[in-house]
């Protein structure tokens, strides 16, 4: 890396290496000398083995560690034959659905009650107020 330490705007900048017609504009125009470039090598012991944080409880286990092992994450691979086998055929469905309430005092959500969906085809919940 060709490295010069330089003011610009009141901050110290170090511009990195530059081919030859950068170089030429600058020795031209601001009669700048650029020095050579300054290699860096990287030692074997500064690399660092990547730890998985322990599963937070939030989405699921595998989205999780996906979100951990690329910086743009993709949905894990879900099982397509048990999706095939229990999706909806027809108007038979594979859903378990629940009718629930709250279990309180309060007199203002006393009256609320949820539909608790639970699909056979991918292991999903939903809950529907």
């Amino acid at each position: 890396i060709n490295a010069e330490y330089g003011k610009q705007w009141y901050q110290r900048r170090v511009r990195g290496d530059m081919d030859e017609f950068t170089a030429h504009h600058y020795k031209c125009k601001f009669n700048v000398d650029i020095p050579p470039a300054i290699v860096y090598k990287m030692s074997e012991s500064t690399k660092v083995e990547r730890e998985i944080p322990p599963y937070n409880g939030w989405g699921s286990e595998e989205d999780s560690r996906a979100n951990c092992l690329k910086l743009i994450a993709q949905a894990p691979k879900r099982d397509f034959i048990k999706f095939m086998k229990k999706d909806r055929q027809g108007l038979e469905s594979h859903v378990l659905r629940y009718l629930a309430r709250m279990d309180t005092n309060r007199p203002i959500d006393i009256d609320r009650t949820f539909i608790i969906s639970f699909f056979l085809s991918d292991g999903t919940i939903s809950v529907f107020e």
